[in-house]
């Protein structure tokens, strides 16, 4: 994919200063505008340039001073320097949570809803108790704003039988309505399958762009789509 095809609009969340740092964001005609959020009280000003991918900018403090902004947009992945008055350098990655620049603030700090989750992701990996990867189909998760959301079958396991795992007519490939919540390192996530509610609990891990989920030591890898 080329640089120069990414849109920069939108929400952009991660670890920067703080553990929660969101950056919003529009551009138009390779001018760049909007805010950082340091965190749900403290909004900083920000303004550049946006071209092929690159992004150029400063940021203005509440004593008036300011410090400088480069990043490269990378498939939805925000790469960014600081530079202070002094010359100091420090990195910092956003992940883009939103192609909108609206999203609630009090929503995006919540302790309820992970912002890191939202989008699509699909599995990549499955691994037994012991270890052992396993063929267990591949599925998707897509996570909203809202506490909503889909869950979709994308490849049947290889025992998949579709004459006997389901109704006449059934769809295995349907996305399923979803509800979802965190609390610290868990995810619930409760699904309506067959007019009937299904809840679920794990274990998870963000690593870039890879969620790591386990449940009772059943281990599976999803890629952010």
């Amino acid at each position: 994919m080329k640089i120069f095809s990414q849109k920069l609009n939108g929400i952009y969340f991660g670890e920067i200063v703080s553990k929660k740092n969101a950056l919003v964001i529009h551009d138009s005609s390779g001018f760049a505008i909007g805010f950082l959020y340091l965190n749900k009280s403290d909004r900083l000003n920000f303004s550049g340039t946006y071209n092929n991918g690159f992004l150029k900018g400063s940021i203005r403090l509440p004593n008036s001073s300011e410090f400088l902004l480069e990043g490269q947009l990378e498939k939805n992945l925000l790469k960014l320097i600081f530079s202070d008055n002094n010359g100091k350098k420090n990195k910092g990655l956003l992940f883009k949570v939103s192609s909108k620049a609206k999203l609630n603030v009090d929503y995006l700090f919540s302790e309820q809803y992970n912002p890191m989750l939202l989008g699509r992701w699909e599995s990549i990996k499955h691994f037994e108790r012991d270890g052992t990867e396993s063929s267990d189909g591949k599925t998707a998760y897509e996570f909203e704003s809202n506490g909503r959301g889909y869950s979709q079958l994308v490849a049947l396991p290889k025992d998949f039988a579709p004459k006997s795992d389901g109704p006449p007519g059934f769809n295995p490939y349907k996305k399923l309505e979803m509800n979802w919540s965190t609390k610290e390192k868990e995810l619930t996530v409760s699904l309506q399958f067959h007019e009937r509610e299904s809840t679920g609990n794990f274990d998870y891990l963000i690593r870039g762009d890879t969620i790591i989920t386990n449940t009772n030591g059943y281990v599976t890898f999803y890629k952010r789509k």
